[in-house]
């Protein structure tokens, strides 16, 4: 390891920035994600062909509107293409951030999430926002979370309340007893 800190760049912008360990191991940014399929690994067989990102990069020349990314992107949304994203802290992450709509998106339901699941709680067994998030991330079922946030975020259309009704069901059935267990979380 030569370094401590990853910023990654795509069109002249900084969209990801991390620890090694945050970039390398919970890549963000869907270009990151695509960076790190395409590399060659030692361990592959030797016919097997790299990944790549489909697409070209944007033309530089010409202003670009919303994320310079989003020809290329496989969640691309509609805002994407208008709007250039804000940076977004990665939840369990100290440095871990990236310019993606997915992320911010992703990061308000996992407010939400976690604030109806406090609401739903006694006081004297609430959770603070961190022990959910360190639980949820945690599990096994923190990969099956991921891939609805990612269908979420690719479908502005959809009322989110209902999944997110279902997660926090979930949520209590799965996490809270966990968490609340003697010698758990808090």
């Amino acid at each position: 390891q030569r370094c401590d800190h990853v910023l990654v760049m795509y069109a002249g912008q900084v969209i990801e920035r991390g620890s090694v360990q945050e970039i390398f191991h919970h890549p963000a940014h869907p270009y990151t994600q695509g960076l790190l399929v395409s590399l060659p690994r030692v361990d592959a067989d030797k016919d097997t062909e790299l990944a790549v990102i489909d697409g070209q990069p944007p033309d530089l020349l010409y202003d670009i509107k919303g994320c310079p990314f989003v020809d290329r992107c496989p969640h691309a949304m509609q805002i994407c293409a208008m709007q250039p994203p804000e940076e977004t802290a990665i939840a369990g992450g100290d440095t871990h951030a990236a310019k993606c709509w997915l992320q911010q998106k992703k990061e308000a339901l996992r407010r939400e999430l976690a604030a109806a699941e406090r609401a739903m709680m006694p006081e004297e067994k609430r959770l603070s926002d961190s022990a959910i998030l360190h639980h949820v991330l945690n599990t096994q079922e923190y990969r099956l979370a991921r891939t609805v946030f990612a269908f979420v975020g690719r479908a502005d259309e959809i009322d989110t309340r209902p999944l997110l009704e279902q997660i926090v069901a979930d949520g209590k059935r799965l996490c809270v007893p966990l968490c609340t267990a003697p010698g758990g979380m808090e």
